[in-house]
């Protein structure tokens, strides 16, 4: 069940196993020091040898339990520098661990897969425990346990994992039909049924333990020791003893619970599996040390004790008020803020109700900047904190958490949630007794949001703003989900849904449509398969009904939809209908890659019908568009296509506000039938029409962020230089103005902007040290900057750019974005970078309006990305006492 074919694809002439749990190797000194069973020291040292010559080539080495080393030896031993590639460089590396400890593995550079072992899936549950149970007395029990698992998703999910899945099927039938709520019930059960095996084996009524708190005196005193020892060796981190530290018990009173195995010579034992040492532990700490909570405190941020501090938490429930300071300590940093251009900043606040939001690609979240910067920003999520609450069952704790949460949101980003971890955390929603301000779930697959929204059974979840990434494979789960989410309440919905394509997709934003107090909806709907052959099909009733659903909608005053796939463009049909009738919608964006059948037609009614939406956003094809009328009230205006264009004159009113416009189009006449235009966005194909602009904007007094486009193929002669230059000295009211050719964006020298009073944005390049001090004198006087690009070309001096640049950070409150290259990073060679950017992160770090600061450093980022995380708490903890109420600036590291 969990592999097909090969595990190792690649010929090895080694594979060498080495069990870190145990001392010899979790202390090994040399490679021959892994060899611990050994039938000759010479050989196996000659053959060591070898491979530390070769370097480990054609060497496999499987470090088991990495999570069962102390941080001592995860930070200097043999395994982490043969990890970390300091020693075998050529030889591969399989490490396993449980997820609280991969962190540190993860950060590792040497690293080159994740992969995450998620168990058993919902089928191969059900064929466990089918296969389990077909041959036994209780064949009858398994088609109700799996029943019985649908009703109960919260034990259901500890199912993934092997051994608790036996464990339940084990308990179940044991119990007659019962199911357990928690892992410290399943456990304490399990080891009930355990000890009953064992005493019936030696002629004792196993009817008569009727609980581990009431087991018979003899019994009780052998258990007692048991967990005594578990406790003991757990604190010192052993997992294997010898027979003198059991010398206090015979093997008659392991109670069934240990098991011995050979070691060289020497016979070892340990218990059934970790987790039973972890929750015998539990129960010392629990029923016999006098202080719990105190030996609680003691291991808390022990990662050894992560399990047994769960166990601890479903013995005691937390009930000593004492444990409510792990809940409370600070406010938690977790929503992830976003950064963005000034450009940026004012058209999404005309397309969008909440312009935080940023409707980027999804791709753009997999760059590695941005994982960066999450990961060394944002606070780890407390998974161990809604793991100990789940645990314990303690309702207040919930809403004690809750209200550390800082801003009442949260990013799931960085966070790794097992299947048990979402039910966890639906469990701490559930019981919050919060109105959540946004929850970013990110991406979860069925199995994952099912898990999530069974656990919601208090009610619906209440939350300002929702995001989440979903792949499903048929429409039908995808409706059983988003009829789930119906019943939340929401006022903004951000939901991508990864799907086969199918011609019934409908059915899943007809769902999203029932959520009582929508007032924005970003959808978008993505093939799985793009090469699908699958054409829509709806019946007309279907596409009806989700027209005549968004027709009648009152609430909903933002509306994004994009579609990949012509499965689904009967979709986007009704959609466009549905909207046309609208009256409350006030934003329109439609994204669609095909051409849909009759789209001139349902556009033109689109344009002239529609009275209510200012801001209009499609990316739609329409080659035969014919645009008579425009009874839209446009303030804003974004298209992809040139024939969208013809309904620029057609407009009513004073015109736009706002044109994104991403092809060649007569200026004067955008000028002349939008005098009040305030944001533009155009692409121009010749050097004549890029000089034409630039004359139009010599006397334009209302025009604020302007982006263009230049085509790659353009040649640009000084005349275009002069032209900027006169613009931005004749030009007093433009704040943002930004200038491609092609892909790369313009730089321009300082002079250019040395008259302007109006820029807050500007894009300076330095070509030697010399301009580095009058590029700093110009912006210095310039009180009003908030973005500032700089590009440093050779040979410019970096180490006294950078210098120059915190000395003026340091004078200027006002700057808000700061983005600059260090080309090929020779810098980060010098003696005294680290010293430099020292200063210089302070500095960014205690600013009273720095947001944002991306540093371009050619091959060399990991370098500046090490050094950040190395120096985080000191600039955390600088941050907190210099500018507590202001939000950490983002430090990003590109190439």
């Amino acid at each position: 069940m969990w592999s097909n074919g090969s595990l190792v694809r690649q010929h090895y002439d080694l594979v060498l196993y080495c069990p870190l749990r145990n001392a010899k190797i979790a202390e090994a000194k040399t490679i021959a020091d892994l060899f611990i069973y050994r039938s000759s020291a010479h050989a196996m040292s000659s053959i060591a040898e070898w491979f530390e010559n070769n370097h480990g080539k054609r060497l496999l080495i499987f470090f088991d339990g990495w999570d069962e080393l102390s941080e001592q030896f995860r930070q200097s031993s043999l395994a982490t520098s043969i990890i970390h590639k300091e020693m075998l460089f050529h030889c591969s590396v399989i490490v396993t661990s449980r997820s609280y400890a991969s962190s540190s593995l993860l950060e590792m550079s040497s690293i080159s897969k994740h992969i995450q072992v998620i168990g058993f899936s919902e089928k191969q549950i059900a064929k466990v425990i089918t296969e389990t149970l077909e041959d036994s007395v209780d064949s009858h029990l398994a088609m109700k346990l799996i029943n019985d698992l649908e009703i109960r998703g919260d034990v259901k999910s500890l199912c993934y994992v092997p051994l608790v899945c036996s464990m339940v099927i084990l308990v179940y039938c044991k119990e007659g039909g019962h199911l357990p709520t928690t892992l410290t019930q399943l456990y304490e059960n399990f080891i009930l049924q355990t000890i009953r095996r064992h005493v019936k084996r030696h002629d004792i009524n196993p009817h008569t333990l009727g609980s581990l708190s009431s087991l018979p005196p003899e019994l009780a005193e052998h258990f007692q020791e048991l967990c005594r020892i578990a406790y003991t060796n757990l604190a010192s981190t052993q997992m294997t003893f010898s027979s003198h530290q059991l010398q206090s018990l015979s093997e008659e009173d392991y109670l069934g619970l240990m098991t011995t195995f050979m070691e060289y010579d020497e016979e070892k034992y340990q218990f059934l599996h970790l987790s039973i040492q972890e929750f015998l532990a539990a129960w010392w700490i629990a029923k016999h040390e006098t202080k719990t909570e105190e030996v609680f405190k003691d291991h808390f941020d022990d990662d050894h004790f992560r399990m047994c501090l769960r166990f601890v938490a479903g013995l005691t429930h937390l009930e000593h008020e004492s444990y409510q300071q792990y809940f409370n300590a600070k406010q938690l940093g977790l929503h992830m803020e976003e950064a963005s251009t000034e450009f940026e900043n004012c058209s999404h606040s005309e397309f969008y109700l909440n312009s935080v939001i940023k409707p980027v690609p999804w791709e753009t979240y997999d760059d590695d900047p941005f994982h960066t910067y999450l990961s060394i920003y944002l606070d780890k999520f407390p998974i161990l904190l809604i793991q100990l609450i789940y645990e314990s069952q303690n309702t207040q704790l919930c809403q004690v958490l809750a209200q550390s949460i800082a801003d009442q949101s949260f990013c799931l980003y960085t966070a790794i949630l097992s299947l048990f971890d979402w039910l966890c955390l639906s469990y701490f929603i559930d019981n919050s007794n919060t109105k959540w301000n946004h929850l970013d779930l990110e991406v979860l697959d069925e199995q994952k949001m099912n898990t999530f929204t069974k656990g919601l059974t208090n009610g619906c979840l209440t939350c300002k703003v929702l995001e989440c990434s979903v792949y499903v494979k048929k429409v039908d789960d995808g409706i059983v989900l988003a009829k789930k989410i119906s019943f939340f309440c929401i006022q903004e919905y951000y939901f991508h849904c990864n799907i086969e394509p199918q011609h019934n997709t409908y059915l899943i934003l007809l769902q999203l449509f029932k959520i009582s107090q929508l007032k924005v909806l970003h959808f978008s709907l993505m093939s799985s398969n793009l090469h699908s052959d699958a054409v829509a099909n709806e019946p007309i009733d279907a596409s009806m009904e989700l027209e005549n659903c968004i027709a009648r909608n009152t609430t909903l005053q933002e509306m994004r939809i994009e579609i990949d796939h012509d499965a689904f463009l009967d979709t986007v049909t009704a959609v466009i209908k549905g909207v046309t009738r609208n009256k409350t919608i006030t934003s329109f964006h439609l994204s669609c890659s095909g051409y849909i059948p009759g789209s001139d037609e349902i556009l033109e009614q689109l344009l002239m019908e529609n009275t209510t939406i200012e801001a209009l956003s499609l990316y739609i094809g329409s080659p035969s568009l014919k645009i008579k009328e425009v009874n839209m009230p446009l303030r804003a205006l974004e298209t992809r296509h040139f024939i969208m264009s013809k309904l620029l004159p057609l407009l009513q009113g004073d015109g736009l506000h706002c044109l994104i416009l991403p092809y060649s189009h007569p200026l004067h006449l955008i000028f002349s039938s939008h005098p009040n235009l305030r944001i533009l966005e155009v692409s121009l194909d010749t050097e004549e029409s890029v000089g034409e602009l630039l004359t139009i904007l010599q006397t334009n007094t209302t025009l604020k962020a302007l982006k263009v486009k230049i085509d790659y193929k353009t040649i640009l002669t000084t005349n275009f230089y002069i032209n900027v230059q006169n613009m931005l000295r004749l030009n007093q009211t433009l704040s943002y103005f930004e200038v491609y050719l092609g892909s790369p964006k313009l730089y321009f020298p300082p002079s250019y902007i040395k008259y302007n009073t109006s820029l807050q944005s500007v894009h300076i390049s330095i070509s030697t040290t010399e301009e580095v001090k009058s590029a700093i004198d110009t912006i210095s006087h310039m009180n009003y900057l908030t973005e500032i690009n700089f590009k440093l070309n050779s040979p410019v001096d970096e180490t006294h750019f950078i210098l120059t640049v915190t000395d003026m950070l340091q004078s200027n409150t006002t700057i808000k974005q700061l983005c600059f290259n260090l080309r090929d990073g020779f810098f980060l060679s010098t003696d005294h970078w680290r010293e430099t950017m020292q200063h210089f992160y302070e500095t960014v770090f205690t600013h009273p309006s720095i947001e944002y600061i991306e540093i371009g450093v050619k091959n060399k980022k990991e370098i500046l990305n090490d050094f950040l995380k190395e120096h985080k708490s000191l600039l955390l903890s600088k941050h907190e006492q210099e500018q507590p109420h202001r939000q950490l600036p983002i430090v990003i590291h590109s190439y």
